[in-house]
């Protein structure tokens, strides 16, 4: 390994000494609780991108989130087969009986500027990209349909309409559809500005995305 390898491997490992002498004493009775079952409230579907720290941008704890991570925050339609995110879907869906889905997208995505890419040059910038990307296409081709604002950053435009159709191929999974209707589950779109740390909630159709205040003033009323 190189000097700075084994620099960043010795700063995990220090972390990871931190946590068992000074993190985890303050949280023993959560893990304790947590080491045999977990319960999470809520499946969240988002980008691998290292910026974007689900329990951070939620203020949540150990055990709240049941996290499924990819490039691009995708979820293949049911008709694709992909065996890793149906497993995980069905898991948390029908084992947990999660109350929430949140499918979260972010600014600056690298998956969503590949696809601008390809769809500028014709290239992808790896080549494992293209398979796992083609999931993404569609919000691509929408977008280059949708006329708006050529000030308008277009990757955050592809990232909200890539978060709109990963809801809708959720959606092809039976087994959602009856969690949907039986057990009212709640199905989210997010968007989250890295830069401004906010949340936007990204709503079906082409409405542009809200603030999540007026979310929380509606999940409220319904109280």
């Amino acid at each position: 390994m190189t000097k700075k390898s084994d620099a960043s491997l010795k700063t995990l490992l220090e972390g990871a000494e931190k946590f068992g002498k000074e993190v985890y004493p303050q949280e023993e009775d959560l893990f304790r609780k947590l080491a045999n079952a977990q319960s999470p409230h809520t499946l969240f579907i988002t980008c691998g991108d290292s910026r974007v720290v689900p329990n951070l941008i939620t203020q949540s704890s150990a055990g709240d989130l049941f996290i499924i991570r990819n490039v691009g925050n995708i979820v293949p339609p049911s008709s694709a087969k992909d065996p890793s995110i149906r497993a995980a879907l069905h898991y948390a869906v029908e084992v947990m009986k999660v109350k929430n889905i949140v499918v979260c997208g972010h600014s600056n995505c690298g998956a969503m500027k590949a696809l601008e890419q390809f769809d500028k040059t014709g290239e992808w910038p790896a080549d494992d990209l293209e398979d796992w990307l083609k999931y993404a296409q569609p919000a691509l081709e929408k977008v280059k349909k949708t006329t708006f604002d050529p000030s308008v950053d277009v990757c955050c435009t592809l990232t909200e309409a890539n978060v709109r159709l990963q809801i809708k191929n959720l959606k092809t999974y039976t087994f959602i559809q009856e969690a949907k209707k039986k057990r009212h589950i709640n199905i989210r779109g997010w968007y989250y500005n890295i830069g401004t740390g906010k949340i936007s909630v990204v709503q079906d159709g082409d409405t542009a995305p809200h603030d999540t205040s007026e979310e929380l003033k509606r999940l409220s009323k319904h109280k």
